[in-house]
């Protein structure tokens, strides 16, 4: 049953590439179909050719009975000698359409999955096995089904004709095949398997390559010159990927070459029954000779070709085995553009919520309970690994595998769809993603749903200027100015620019939540606390959600949630809780200075 349902998945293939592009492939298949009876008709027309040409020399037949068997042999050897030439430029055409739409679709796939899966290194290892270069995998899985579907109709050709001579032959060939096969499927296998193992090495190497040669390395790799430790490192990681793929390869190459040339030795004792049968004239001299060539073609084939294609069919099924897993995975709403009227964030409430990631055992919420109201400032303090941050990735849906409950408007939030959750807040993380577009299109991603609004060009200027940003338009550009070095004439931002171009982004958005997640690292504790006093003036009619370490701007909060090891151990106004002299006194105190 399982041999069946890995079979359905590679077929799934056929359906994937005709789905694309169904002239071009009806072409490979019929091409391959052609191609596969090519070799039988051959060993007959060549069997005719040379009994004909003995016949002529002994004087029994005119010259002219050669000529339909040289005619047909021509055709035949232009079919194979041209035929590759089309059909390598109808697989280019499927490769580039599959480039076109079906990568397309994996790449829609993939930004669709549960942020669960991106946050877990196994799944993005099954990820990254199945999005690489996927649509020449689909490619490749296809040509070699229809090498290996090629193969065995060839061999069953040639097999019919001796068949037909001698069938005890025929059930000696298949008898000493069969265990070939079963061990170049368990060869791919185990190669797939060993594969699946140098993924999570590859990720490791290519990390500490990207340290290598990346341009955000530059600084750092000049001033501290470890480029010949991390090439060391590299190189380690590389080799141990290298050696453990060809380990295994090595190990079932010998193997079913071991098989192949005992195969080839029993194959060769056919021709000692064909000579007899050839002596006792039940088989003409033509047919000895082809049914030799043919023999010999087929042992080449058997041994090397159609293990090798086994071996193949084993790895392909193991991908598809993985690519069926990756369509499996749990998806958001494709549409993440709400289309309700404007959402009214009335209240935020969180009850005895627990959480622990995926690959923890260890809770890093553990019993939370707050609730925010509308048109309030409130900011969560606390140590790093506090659990700050989590609050923000279960509110804004990323997690939702959680116990315990959050309502958003008395509703839970596990009832809310991506679009609606997107409509209702708007984030700015302190990991925030840095684009390669002109100032304009950075802030206006904040509000992609209206990017192409006439008033939007006047709100960024607005936004802009509230934020203190119109000096890092220094250029005739304005707000087109390029940023980054992707393409020239682009500019480099300090890191502190670009917290405050981001800031913006989070600003210009219509959601009626707003959620600063420690954005302003770079930016030192004076200019923080100005910006988040911009940030609050731009803010004040809406609900506003502060994380930080950082206390010098908490005092500007409502009301101020205190975390401890994944619990609210303090809340209030800053005057409230510095006078109950606890953790955020301290906090407080030991912060001081930097802001007097």
């Amino acid at each position: 049953m399982r041999e069946k349902e890995k079979s359905k998945k590679i077929f799934e293939v056929f359906k994937v590439l005709y789905h694309y592009t169904p002239v071009a492939t009806f072409i490979l298949i019929l091409n391959g179909i052609v191609s596969a009876i090519t070799p039988t008709i051959q060993v007959i027309c060549e069997a005719y050719f040379l009994d004909c040409v003995t016949r002529v020399l002994l004087k029994k037949q005119s010259v002219n009975s050669i000529y339909i068997s040289v005619g047909l042999i021509s055709l035949l050897l232009c079919y194979q000698f041209i035929m590759p030439i089309f059909m390598k430029l109808h697989q280019t055409r499927v490769e580039n359409s599959l480039r076109k739409d079906f990568r397309t679709k994996i790449t829609k796939r993939k930004s669709l999955l549960l942020y669960r899966y991106i946050d877990n290194s196994k799944t993005m290892d099954l990820i990254e096995r199945v999005v690489r270069d996927c649509e020449k995998r689909q490619l490749e899985i296809f040509t070699d089904t229809m090498n290996l579907a090629n193969l065995i109709l060839r061999c069953l050709g040639i097999i019919l004709i001796l068949f037909v001579r001698i069938w005890w032959v025929t059930l000696v060939i298949t008898a000493i095949t069969i265990p070939l096969f079963i061990l170049a499927m368990k060869s791919g296998k185990a190669n797939y398997e060993a594969s699946v193992e140098v993924t999570k090495i590859s990720r490791r190497y290519n990390y500490f390559k990207d340290v290598l040669i990346g341009k955000n390395s530059v600084p750092e790799r000049a001033l501290f010159g470890y480029g010949k430790k991390m090439n060391a490192i590299w190189m380690q990681d590389y080799e141990k990927a290298r050696k453990t793929q060809l380990r295994t390869e090595k190990l079932w190459f010998f193997k079913m070459k071991a098989g192949g040339v005992i195969t080839a030795c029993i194959s060769i004792l056919v021709l000692f029954p064909l000579m007899y049968e050839t002596k006792q004239g039940l088989i003409t001299i033509g047919m000895f000779i082809a049914l030799t060539n043919a023999i010999f073609n087929l042992i080449q084939e058997m041994s090397w070709n159609l293990t090798a294609q086994m071996d193949k069919l084993a790895k392909n099924q193991e991908y598809m085995r993985e690519y069926t897993e990756f369509f499996n995975l749990e998806t958001e709403d494709e549409t993440h553009q709400y289309k309700g009227k404007e959402f009214n964030l009335e209240s935020i409430e969180f009850k005895n919520v627990k959480f622990k990631y995926p690959t923890s055992e260890c809770y890093i919420l553990n019993g939370v309970s707050f609730k925010v109201e509308k048109g309030k400032h409130y900011a969560f303090v606390g140590k790093n690994g506090s659990g700050k941050t989590t609050i923000i990735k279960l509110l804004t849906g990323l997690y939702r595998d959680y116990e315990g409950e959050i309502l958003v408007n008395d509703k839970s939030l596990k009832d809310y769809t991506r679009a609606e959750i997107n409509a209702f807040c708007s984030v700015v993380f302190q990991d925030f993603a840095k684009y390669s577009l002109t100032i304009r299109d950075n802030i206006a991603l904040g509000d992609i749903n209206n990017i192409h609004e006439k008033t939007l060009d006047s709100r960024i200027d607005k936004i802009m200027e509230d934020m203190d940003l119109k000096g890092i338009c220094n250029t005739k550009d304005g707000i087109n100015m390029l940023l980054g070095k992707i393409k020239e004439g682009g500019v480099d931002l300090s890191g502190g620019e670009w917290q405050k171009l981001v800031m913006a982004r989070g600003a210009i958005n219509n959601s009626p939540l707003k959620i600063l997640d420690e954005p302003t690292s770079a930016l030192d504790p004076i200019n923080e606390s100005e910006m988040y006093r911009r940030f609050e003036k731009i803010s004040k009619n809406n609900t506003v959600i502060l994380i930080s370490h950082r206390l010098g701007s908490t005092y500007l909060a409502d009301k101020i949630f205190v975390l401890d090891e994944g619990k609210i151990v303090e809340q209030g106004e800053h005057e409230y809780l510095m006078g109950i002299g606890k953790l955020y006194y301290n906090m407080y105190n030991m912060q001081r200075s930097w802001y007097i």
